[in-house]
């Protein structure tokens, strides 16, 4: 394969990518109305901890060990679905 092939490969997975983070941000504004309805605070920290926890743990079954990695980018995914239900 060549590394044109390679990026062609790397350029759909990064369309995936988006198109999963914003199906995740749509759910997060019908989360913020929700919220909102109910009366409920918008930050859960127990829910975020449990949230990085099974998110790095995942992330190693699949044969990945950097837990530095996987943290910090759910931790920027979890802020934004913060910002949008504020």
């Amino acid at each position: 394969m060549s590394l044109q092939e390679y990026r062609k490969k790397i350029d759909a997975l990064d369309e995936q990518l988006l198109e999963l983070v914003v199906k995740r941000l749509e759910i997060c504004k019908e989360i913020a109305k929700y919220k909102l309805e109910n009366k409920l605070p918008v930050q859960d920290q127990e829910r975020e901890k449990i949230i990085l926890q099974e998110r790095i743990e995942a992330f190693q079954e699949k044969g990945f060990d950097d837990e530095t990695f996987i943290k910090e980018l759910f931790e920027i995914i979890i802020k934004k679905s913060k910002d949008i239900q504020q």
